[in-house]
């Protein structure tokens, strides 16, 4: 496990050094010591900003590099790619705008090695003494059980998710061989050949891959949109910057709540919606009493969800029902609070990385880190009351963490966060060795994701893929059953 973690802090180092800009040491040649005048003062003064200076201007030097390689690689790259990769630039150039602490420019690559283990040992503990201030538990708790119809369902529509990777990512994770991305289309979701509307396969910048469906079944029309498979799709994901809208499918002169979300899928949702809004509106002329289904895993998931929003009004005969497996975080809180348009079902795995992960939770998380690096002797005394394993940590302790955070918090800059969009259907996976079912599933609000909390497991992303989203959705049904008798 210690050397699990040791790799998640160089990754995260890694990290703050690509954000920040800085690829080199952060410490500086040792000047020698400026001569003194007769009074015994400096002559010439230190300046403070002289390492600031130093770094805007290495900064600086990077984006102009970045700038002229934006300039040749345009002879040979598309326009869309282009633009992804410029609004990208453009969100890193302005890193600062968004809260985020340039942490290598200020303390020790060392020092913040040990602020990052100090601070998960913090936030550990921290939510620990949360989920056991009350006498049942997250995962123990039975009288908010999600509808058991809905349950199923989820679990009956992930094979749409899924099928949208195709049949090389099929293989890859449960070793099932197809003939093809159609062929594993119609064997995963059990849907007739001659029910396949329409399919794109090939993804772009802020167009995702999707296909679009007949389940008779169900009488629903069924649009499945690709999560993150292509370096495409990466593009659309890095653009992380939110962005206002209206939820509406018309121009800014159209209609409709205004709303704001992640640039990124925002951008890959109208993409989608000009390739598929005439097909769509086609099949529900034709199939009247069809409803329409979004469905998508990771980025297709979270592209789904602001499409819904856009579709909310023009298609509000079909009842527009969004489901998302691991979505990405797209909207502000105050989302959840007011939108009362497309119905919106979000699916996330206890331990997801990406299921608290905006530019607001790295600003946080950056803000702590240098709020620690600043406080030795605070540093210390966390680690020293972290020192046990959780379960041993005494309720004294528990409840010094606690107020520790509380003040970490309320010196932070406040940054707009983003959080997984609309009912939030958390998955808690039980201990080995309980003797109940492994998983369950709890309605959490969204600021049950308000935290980036840093760990051994923090960029684990196998607890992000379709499948365990699978499996774990049909261990939460058995125990839900087993609740019910």
């Amino acid at each position: 496990m210690r050397t699990w973690f040791l790799v998640t802090c160089c990754l995260l180092l890694l990290a703050v050094s690509l954000v920040s800009g800085d690829t080199q040491p952060s410490t500086l040649p040792v000047s020698p010591p400026p001569p003194f005048n007769d009074d015994g003062l400096a002559a010439a003064e230190y300046n403070k900003d002289d390492d600031e200076q130093q770094e805007t201007k290495k900064k600086d030097g990077i984006f102009a590099l970045l700038h002229h390689i934006e300039g040749f690689a345009s002879r040979f790259v598309k326009q869309d790619t282009l633009s992804a990769a410029r609004s990208i630039r453009q969100m890193l150039e302005t890193m600062d705008d968004h809260g985020i602490v340039d942490l290598l420019a200020h303390h020790e690559p060392t020092q913040i090695l040990v602020c990052i283990y100090a601070l998960s040992k913090l936030q550990a503990a921290c939510q620990f003494y949360e989920r056991s201030k009350t006498t049942t538990s997250l995962q123990e708790e039975t009288n908010n059980v999600v509808d058991l119809a809905l349950l199923q369902d989820l679990y009956d529509c992930i094979p749409f998710a899924t099928a949208a990777y195709g049949w090389k990512f099929n293989l890859a994770t449960s070793g099932k061989w197809h003939k093809g991305d159609r062929q594993a289309l119609v064997k995963m979701t059990q849907v007739d050949p001659s029910d396949i509307v329409t399919v794109n396969w090939e993804a772009r910048p802020n167009r995702p891959a999707f296909y679009i469906v007949r389940d008779r079944k169900r009488k629903r029309i069924v649009l499945a949109i690709r999560g993150t498979c292509s370096a495409h799709d990466l593009l659309t994901g890095l653009g992380c910057t939110t962005e206002d809208y209206y939820a509406s499918n018309f121009n800014e002169r159209g209609g409709g709540e205004r709303l704001r979300a992640h640039s990124g899928m925002l951008t890959a949702a109208r993409g989608v919606a000009l390739l598929a809004e005439d097909v769509i509106a086609q099949e529900l002329d034709d199939h009247a009493d069809y409803s329409l289904l979004l469905v998508g895993h990771s980025l297709g998931g979270s592209a789904a969800a602001v499409l819904g929003t856009l579709w909310a009004e023009t298609f509000r005969h079909a009842n527009v029902t969004v489901y998302a497996y691991g979505p990405a975080c797209v909207f502000p809180e105050s989302f959840h609070d007011n939108y009362k348009g497309a119905n919106i079902v979000s699916v996330l795995l206890d331990g997801d990385p990406f299921s608290c992960l905006s530019l607001g939770h790295v600003a946080d998380v950056s803000g702590a880190l240098d709020y620690l690096c600043d406080d030795t002797d605070l540093r210390r005394r966390v680690l020293v009351h972290t020192d046990e394993p959780l379960k041993h940590i005494s309720s004294r302790d528990l409840e010094w963490c606690s107020r520790t955070m509380a003040d970490i918090k309320r010196g932070l800059t406040l940054t707009e966060k983003l959080y997984p969009p609309g009912q939030l259907l958390f998955i808690h996976k039980k201990s080995k060795h309980s003797k109940q079912p492994d998983c369950s599933v709890q309605e959490v609000p969204p600021s049950f994701f308000q935290y980036w909390k840093l760990g051994p497991r923090m960029f684990d992303l196998t607890r992000h893929a379709p499948k365990v989203y699978e499996t774990s959705l049909r261990k939460s049904i058995i125990r839900a059953k087993h609740h019910t008798t």
